[in-house]
């Protein structure tokens, strides 16, 4: 009896292990990321190359830097995925998982910071209401002051679209 049950679980586990190899590697081969975030939509994404000129609508795969106030905070709070100094082949350098997002202003285009949310070029982001505290108003949030920027030259402005991002 427990030699058929036995087989039956051989031949169910072992496609599952060949198919999960199959995604790692073909995932390998084709630079796709799989994203479970909140900040993009779930899904399989490819990373290309770098265009010579981000355009409005492109997606962006990056490390931001750990070294500024509101990723320090992010850090700490544990609302980032974070794994230290030598995180891994899916981490940055530093240990912060890479950011997915989507490009919303180029240089000299403009970008508003309203308490109602973000406005790049005229339209409103949606999802983009700036989250001035947590916890019940224990913690303030660190964030880029209410205003109208400008985006300078060798800069973009970035965005998630997801329905809890770091933006």
């Amino acid at each position: 009896m427990y030699r058929w049950l036995a087989k039956i679980g051989f031949w169910i586990t072992a496609p599952l292990v060949v198919l999960i190899a199959l995604t790692i590697v073909a995932a390998h081969v084709w630079n796709l990321s799989l994203n479970i975030t909140t900040c993009m939509p779930v899904g399989l994404y490819q990373r290309e190359p770098a265009p010579k000129r981000l355009r409005d609508g492109d997606f962006v795969y990056f490390c931001p830097p750990v070294n500024r106030p509101a990723m320090q905070q992010a850090i700490s709070g544990m609302w980032l995925l974070y794994a230290g100094p030598h995180g891994g082949e899916f981490h940055c350098a530093d240990g912060l998982m890479p950011f997915m997002k989507e490009v919303v202003a180029t240089p000299g285009q403009t970008v508003q910071i309203t308490k109602q949310g973000v406005i790049a070029n005229g339209k409103r982001l949606p999802n983009s209401k700036v989250v001035t505290s947590i916890e019940d108003g224990k913690l303030k949030v660190i964030h880029v002051p209410y205003g109208t920027y400008t985006v300078p030259k060798g800069d973009f402005w970035d965005y998630a679209p997801g329905n809890f991002a770091y933006t």
